[in-house]
């Protein structure tokens, strides 16, 4: 039979490489040996069985095989080695089933319960009783030759997904240091996805367990993003919960709320503004904040004075907003990590657009946009206006370059909005290369006058379009906008992970023009899931 998963016991080592002592060495010379041993005694016994001559191969072979060579003695051992090994091979199972879900409930990705270490034996009891009654599931639910294919088949998807990320990782991470590096990267994992594919097409003559393994694999994806869907977006990020130190709110709250989180106290003004005219053609409100990162083992007697100095700085705020006709509420947070702080008030307060301002570029390594903008962005259950805010000139021009897209029809809806308060033109235009033909000009021509007609349907704002002539996209932008007060687009990156938050094209238009740009991102569940999911 296809029963070569006893083979693969040495995996038991590395699920509890936290509890080894050097584990960078220890672990890896720790599955070489094993994986020798074992092989060695494999093709002995195989051998001996070989040599016993006997007339059929069945499950008893091996015992019949020692009785041939010791007698009914050595038939014995056989029985009492094989009850044993199995004790053993159980054991070693539930213990790295238990740590895999112990780490994955330490790391976030299971309900933190299950990572509970029993006080007097030091061991994680939920996980090994989870692990140990779904082993004791899976025995009863099939008979053995079923069960060895359902185990097999699971086994051999694992090992093929391992394999691929492998290689993914190597080529996403190539500096990251590794004590232990596989050799000849990506040939090998390669080669061990086909033979695993191998194997598993072996399998498929047996269809009954195949589809049980492959239904009970989806159950457990489903359940996994199930449970970081519910995960609320501030627990991904270190630090403890923030706290409300003062709160102002005015009258009834509304369906629409706009927040906005104030960095630099010179810019609460024009972010007002903006905000101003989203909240109020939706009929809704302000909530502006502050966060207050206080020292290690600060005094309580200093955080009035902490408070204090902001409450000032958002009275600023409620003036502008109230300037403009819009209902404000504000929030003095204290807390040790500021994106926290504003992820919980947007999720606590149901915002529905944070607008943040930003400096257009970030000098933070591995960062982005900036270290708090980057966690914002990512991980916010919320739209995102993102502003680099450039002098205090009138908003009069805006320039508006679009390609289409969730994020593109969200910049015209809000941009529009913008130049309704603040009677501006408004220009949407799409990026040329000079080598196009007359055809893909009158294409483009078409969805400029299909954007301009939408702008229009649903606001009053004068729209013009134009078409912009350039080899690259933004070089293209920048000059044009010589002409503009502002720049708004919306985000050109629909990819999954935070290395790219809103494309290329919109952060080099920021670091490189000396024009005000605004940069909206659609908010997408789904999207936004399978992010937090593939970064984990």
């Amino acid at each position: 039979g296809l029963v070569f998963i006893t083979f693969f016991g040495f995996s038991a080592i590395a699920a509890s490489a936290g509890e080894v002592a050097n584990p960078t060495k220890t672990i890896p010379r720790a599955i070489f040996l094993s994986m020798m041993i074992v092989t060695i005694l494999y093709t002995l016994v195989v051998f001996v069985i070989i040599a016993a001559n006997l007339t059929e191969y069945t499950e008893a072979a091996m015992g019949n095989a020692a009785r041939l060579f010791l007698g009914p003695v050595g038939g014995m051992v056989i029985v009492v080695g094989a009850l044993f090994s199995m004790i053993s091979a159980s054991n070693a199972s539930i213990l790295a089933g238990s740590r895999v879900v112990l780490s994955m409930a330490q790391l976030g990705h299971l309900p933190s319960g299950i990572a509970t270490i029993n006080s007097q034996t030091r061991t994680p009891i939920i996980s090994l009783m989870l692990v140990g009654g779904a082993i004791v599931l899976f025995a009863q639910s099939f008979r053995l030759e079923k069960l060895a294919h359902f185990a097999d088949t699971i086994l051999l998807l694992a090992l093929i997904l391992v394999n691929a990320a492998l290689i993914y990782h190597r080529k996403k991470f190539p500096t990251l240091p590794r004590p232990f590096r596989v050799p000849f990267v990506p040939l090998l994992p390669l080669i061990g996805i086909a033979a695993n594919i191998y194997l598993l097409s072996l399998i498929l003559q047996h269809p009954e367990p195949v589809i049980m393994a492959v239904l009970w694999l989806i159950v457990g994806m489903l359940g996994f993003l199930a449970w970081k869907g519910s995960q609320a977006e501030e627990e991904f990020l270190p630090g403890e919960p923030s706290r409300v130190a003062q709160m102002s709110m005015e009258g009834q709250e509304s369906d629409f709320r706009v927040l906005v989180p104030i960095a630099n106290p010179t810019n609460v003004a024009p972010l007002i503004d903006l905000a101003s005219a989203i909240a109020s053609e939706n009929d809704g409100e302000i909530v502006v904040m502050r966060v207050v990162s206080l020292p290690e083992q600060s005094p309580t007697s200093r955080e009035a004075s902490y408070v204090e100095r902001e409450r000032r700085i958002l009275e600023q705020a409620h003036l502008r907003a109230k300037s403009n006709g819009v209902k404000v509420s504000s929030l003095v947070m204290i807390g040790r990590n500021p994106a926290r702080a504003i992820l919980e008030t947007a999720r606590e307060r149901h915002c529905d657009l944070i607008v943040l301002g930003w400096k257009g570029y970030t000098s933070t390594a591995n960062r982005i946009l900036g270290e708090i903008v980057d966690d914002v962005v990512n991980l916010a259950r919320a739209d995102i206006m993102l502003v680099k805010l450039v002098g205090e000139a009138k908003i009069k021009n805006i320039l508006l370059p679009t390609t289409g897209g969730i994020h593109a029809r969200l910049a015209e809806r809000y941009t529009a909005l913008i130049a309704k308060a603040h009677n501006a033109r408004l220009v949407v235009s799409t990026v040329v290369s000079p080598d196009g033909g007359a055809t893909q000009k009158f294409s483009i021509q078409q969805s400029l006058s299909e954007t301009v007609g939408r702008i229009n349907d649903e606001s009053s704002v004068h729209v013009e379009s134009q078409i912009i002539t350039h080899k690259s996209v933004p070089v293209g932008i920048i000059q044009a906008s010589e002409e503009y007060d502002v720049i708004a687009m919306g985000a050109a990156g629909e990819s999954f992970y935070k290395q790219i938050l809103f494309g290329s094209i919109p952060e080099n238009v920021a670091k490189h023009t000396d024009k005000t740009v605004i940069v909206y991102k659609q908010y997408s569940p789904v999207k936004a899931l399978v992010g937090r999911v593939m970064e984990s």
